[in-house]
């Protein structure tokens, strides 16, 4: 039969439960402004009640209740919104990293700016302008040369640092793999702790927050997939790779592939190419982002070069000498004909006489058309005419009639200044016969020794040694197709210079001053592009954490009114507890008196 002795244990329980709730409601008001923080709740049920149905069941009307009891002690937490956050998160992460190095791309090419490139290309052209005036004059010869250096010493400058731009994001790279090496560490020791406590029948709810806050990093970082174990441990994994296990972890460790792009294994698992996050932003803009803008810059570079050096070459200098380059003219590779062509054969030599058919082909990407009139008997064009178009077309391969020491006559294709050492010279031969009767199309590529040496265009770019020592070498004069001196008071190849400005195909099929302008307005496009991406996330970014917040996030005023309710249930069972004090001190105290 209940006694008095119940209710003053149901009321011990109402006050150790009340007792709980405050130290939870405090240790969440106090944690409020923790990063990570998940607010904790007691789960509370009825305690077990006084008699279940039995053979020995007292003769009781009904069972009676013994209170409430805390169940456990849980953390609020949606893993649904984690995982979408830490997707989100990852993002986050690659879109800032490309931002981060557009920011820094356009701080480089600093344009439009009174020393930015495009100026000194200006300033270069204007020069040759300012020559063919006064083509005798020493002093616009000095300028002219000057112009030149500054030209060539903006593309080494530009050239040295975004080679350095790429050289630090190996370290950025490799700093944020060492990041994530060590706090899969952590993550591991925390997993072991976890499982230690809840071994116990413990709940190692602020244990669990800390593991997710680390999670929630190495989140923006690169993508990852987790897994909440049955033993309360956490296995993450990087494109179906397990990297923790319990209280093990397995290392990133990075690489660079033959083709000079970063790669990672873990253990002898190579990780899918795409890890996402922050690492993959870095990783784009060191194998992507920055050799496109390098390449346009090169291929800059070698257009500037071989239209200044190909027109140079035809012309006279004061000297009377002609057949000399500008710029240093690098022969990279060769492509000679293994089919000789006929005795007495030279550049006067008529296609329609060689026997070369109508059609197209395509060199470096360009189609060079033969129409019927440029092979008829009577409108036929030279080889030397096929030649300047094949010339005139692209600006790195030139096309000549070689000779060798036998004084066999073939063809031969070579490969000047490239925008970089890997370039090759590729052709399709089309509809035309020109390369299979000139045995071009089963010649073999040969690299030149200068080749060993060569790097890229704006590196090597630099003036010819002799016009830094003798400005007579500049040829601003050129004949008339006789080949003779035509004096020093002609002006003809330094105007055919400074008009190379407007040639409409002088690089890639525009002008000089359009492709330079085409890098800048691409760069400042794509740069746009990714902030605006950066700003649209971090909107996303701040919607799903304020989700997350609504869940798992502690509200003050929720917090004050739940100390008021359980400050009341405090009261109330302490006042149960007088009041049966009070009878019992009269059962046992007063009734026998």
């Amino acid at each position: 039969m209940p006694t008095q002795y119940l209710a003053l244990d149901i009321a011990r329980r109402a006050l150790q439960t009340s007792q709980t709730n405050l130290q939870i409601i405090s240790h969440n008001i106090a944690n409020a402004g923790r990063p990570g923080y998940s607010r904790q709740r007691a789960e509370l049920r009825p305690a077990a009640p006084l008699s279940y149905p039995s053979m020995m069941r007292g003769a009781f009307t009904q069972q009676l209740g013994t209170g409430v009891e805390v169940v456990s002690i849980n953390r609020i937490r949606d893993s649904f919104l984690d995982h979408i956050v830490r997707s989100q998160f990852g993002s986050q992460g690659g879109f800032t990293a490309l931002d981060e190095i557009y920011q820094n791309l356009e701080v480089l090419f600093d344009e439009p700016s009174e020393r930015g490139l495009g100026t000194s290309i200006n300033e270069f052209f204007t020069a040759w302008n300012d020559l063919s005036n006064d083509p005798e004059l020493t002093s616009t010869r000095a300028n002219l040369r000057e112009k030149a250096v500054v030209l060539a010493d903006n593309f080494h400058d530009y050239d040295f640092r975004i080679k350095e731009m790429r050289a630090g994001l190996n370290s950025q790279i490799e700093m944020k793999i060492t990041e994530v090496n060590n706090t899969l560490g952590q993550i591991a020791d925390l997993n072991k702790q976890i499982m230690q406590v809840e071994g116990l029948g413990d709940h190692a709810n602020d244990l669990k927050d800390q593991r997710d806050l680390l999670v929630d990093g190495i989140s923006e970082i690169l993508n990852l997939n987790t897994v909440d174990e049955p033993d309360s441990s956490m296995t993450i994994m990087i494109g179906g790779v397990r990297i923790v296990e319990r209280d093990s972890f397995t290392p990133l460790t990075p690489f660079v592939t033959d083709g000079n792009r970063f790669g990672f294994t873990i253990l002898t698992n190579i990780v899918p190419e795409n890890v996402g996050g922050t690492l993959q932003g870095l990783i784009d803009a060191r194998d992507n982002l920055i050799p496109e803008f390098q390449l346009k810059l090169d291929t800059l570079a070698s257009g500037i070069i071989n239209r200044v050096n190909m027109l140079h070459k035809d012309g006279w200098g004061l000297d009377g000498q002609k057949g000399r380059a500008f710029f240093d003219d690098l022969n990279t590779a060769s492509l000679v004909g293994e089919i000789f062509l006929p005795a007495g054969t030279d550049e006067e030599t008529t296609l329609f006489e060689l026997g070369i058919t109508e059609g197209f082909f395509e060199l470096q990407g360009v189609r060079i058309e033969l129409a019927y009139d440029d092979v008829s008997p009577d409108d036929s064009i030279t080889l030397g005419d096929l030649f300047d178009r094949i010339n005139a077309a692209q600006h790195t391969v030139r096309a000549s009639i070689t000779t060798d020491a036998a004084g066999f006559i073939t063809v031969a294709l070579d490969m000047y200044n490239p925008a970089q050492k890997d370039d090759t010279i590729e052709f399709f031969e089309g509809s035309t016969n020109f390369f299979s009767f000139t045995g071009l199309d089963t010649a073999t590529l040969e690299y030149t020794p200068v080749n060993d040496s060569y790097s890229n265009a704006a590196e090597r770019i630099d003036l010819f040694d002799l016009i830094n020592t003798n400005l007579d070498v500049i040829a601003a004069a050129l004949d008339p197709g006789d080949n003779i001196f035509p004096g020093v008071g002609n002006n003809a190849n330094s105007m055919r210079i400074a008009a190379l400005q407007d040639n409409p195909v002088a690089v890639d099929g525009a002008t000089i001053e359009d492709f330079h302008n085409g890098i800048i307005a691409t760069l400042g496009i794509q740069a746009q592009s990714s902030h605006r991406l950066v700003t649209n996330q971090e909107l996303l970014i701040t919607q799903l954490q304020n989700q997350r917040q609504e869940v798992s996030g502690v509200n003050m005023d929720e917090e004050a009114v739940k100390i008021i309710e359980f400050q009341r249930m405090y009261e109330g069972a302490a006042r149960v507890i007088s009041v049966v004090d009070s009878l019992m001190d009269t059962l046992i105290n007063r009734m026998g008196a």
